[in-house]
């Protein structure tokens, strides 16, 4: 059984509890990493009550918890990562209320005199992220990034000086980093996100915001499914589990139009991407919904004949497989008797061993050097 985690965190003379979201038992995983604490070291005592202060990729909060008092604003596309800060304000007795919670595709309509940014995985995320960070900052505003350094790329401090001012990092401590940006691009520009390409093969324009995986072309996964698609035409309520632009649901849609679909992610630009294909395809919405959610959560038991899932091995920079299992173990409850489970991966990470012991079993699709195609049968 794995150690679990230290939970407290320390700056100066005080500690805040962090844990991060959804709980796991015996978590191995801090709720926070020497980058968070490097940029919380570098702005403690300069950020002053009266700053306008936002936060970008509180990866579970831990920066936004430890400034909370100077009341930030936030943003992140992530729901589990916003589920995670309030969860560590309610464990150190702080009100909700002191955080601004903007909408990631609706920045705020204001100028901060503070910008702390933990850099995102994504290029495309963070390229987005700059643009409409222009219309935030003002000529004397701090801009400090934070990352591990093998996560900070000289194609991130490229963008930086492209689109926000001259930039340069701080030496390694902890093997973490900060990029410090001077506000100087000040004037409006639109970002290029969404992008789109189309399937021919499928009568679709698809459409990606700039935090969805695989932007400007199909990703070879959903391809494999797509060509191997489910043929069974009496589903009646279909799910399209961690459904990032929704293009397993929408091909469920075109061919079982009376049925159901429900697209599940806790993406802000996941959910956004898959409704815009959903309208830009014209398809009868009326059947259609949308749920920014960890995993399955709220879904009513026993209620879908078939579940759709490509499920991310990666929790931002962390590679692990405790949300794939979520992810089974909601969909067989989610399940009618009989329903099915559809599940495409790389064929690397061994979920045919989660699915026999939740299911009792499973069935080989089919394969290819890279993926396989599993189905499980409640």
């Amino acid at each position: 059984m794995p150690q679990a985690a230290e939970t407290q965190f320390h700056l100066l003379d005080k500690s805040w509890t962090l844990k991060r979201f959804p709980a796991r038992k015996n978590d191995p995983l801090r709720a926070w990493d020497a980058a968070d604490e490097f940029i919380l070291q570098e702005v403690q005592g300069k950020i002053q009550s009266e700053h306008r202060v936002l936060i970008i990729n509180d990866s579970f909060g831990a920066i936004s918890t430890v400034l909370a008092d100077v009341k930030p604003h936030w943003i992140s596309d992530s729901f589990i990562s916003q589920q995670a800060c309030k969860q560590n304000l309610t464990l150190n007795q702080l009100s909700e209320t002191f955080i601004s919670w903007d909408d990631a595709q609706e920045w705020p309509k204001q100028k901060f005199d503070w910008v702390l940014i933990k850099l995102p995985k994504s290029h495309a995320q963070l390229e987005d992220q700059l643009y409409r960070l222009r219309d935030c900052i003002h000529k004397d505003t701090r801009i400090i990034a934070c990352a591990m350094s093998k996560n900070l790329h000289s194609q991130s401090i490229k963008l930086f000086e492209k689109l926000i001012g001259s930039s340069h990092t701080s030496l390694a401590q902890k093997k973490a980093r900060l990029l410090f940006a001077k506000a100087e691009q000040l004037d409006h520009m639109d970002s290029p996100y969404p992008k789109s390409y189309q399937l021919k093969q499928y009568q679709l324009e698809v459409f990606n915001h700039a935090a969805v995986f695989s932007q400007q072309k199909l990703d070879i996964g959903t391809a494999f499914l797509l060509e191997n698609f489910p043929e069974n035409h009496n589903y009646k309520n279909i799910v399209d589990l961690g459904c990032g632009n929704g293009l397993l649901g929408i091909r469920a849609a075109q061919l079982h139009p009376e049925a159901n679909i429900d697209f599940y992610d806790e993406s802000q630009a996941a959910i956004a991407s898959a409704k815009l294909n959903v309208q830009h395809n014209n398809l009868n919405s009326d059947r259609l919904s949308f749920h920014l959610s960890n995993c399955l959560d709220g879904a009513d038991e026993s209620s879908a004949d078939l579940v759709l899932n490509n499920p991310p091995f990666h929790q931002q920079h962390s590679i692990s497989g405790h949300i794939a299992k979520q992810m089974f173990l909601q969909s067989k409850k989610v399940l009618k008797p009989g329903g099915e489970l559809w599940v495409i991966a790389n064929r690397h990470l061994g979920y045919h061993k989660d699915l026999d012991k939740i299911f009792g079993g499973h069935k080989l699709v089919k394969s290819n050097s890279k993926f396989v195609i599993l189905k499980a049968r409640k």
